[in-house]
């Protein structure tokens, strides 16, 4: 019985840190993907709002 609960540990150990880094990338990549979503939100109203002013200043001129 003794002789199989290091191997016992030793496996459960990998399995159990294989699950934790497969669940740590699979987080950080839903952050990642929220974080480019807002950067294009971002950039898209920053064009819109440069668009605008183009407009205006055409009108004016």
């Amino acid at each position: 019985m003794e002789q199989y609960v290091i191997p016992i540990i030793l496996v459960v150990g990998i399995i159990g840190a294989a699950l934790l880094t497969r669940w740590i990338n699979w987080f950080t990549w839903g952050e990642n993907r929220q974080r480019e979503e807002a950067m294009r939100e971002r950039i898209e109203a920053r064009e819109a709002t440069r668009e605008k002013d183009r407009e205006r200043s055409d009108e004016d001129a």
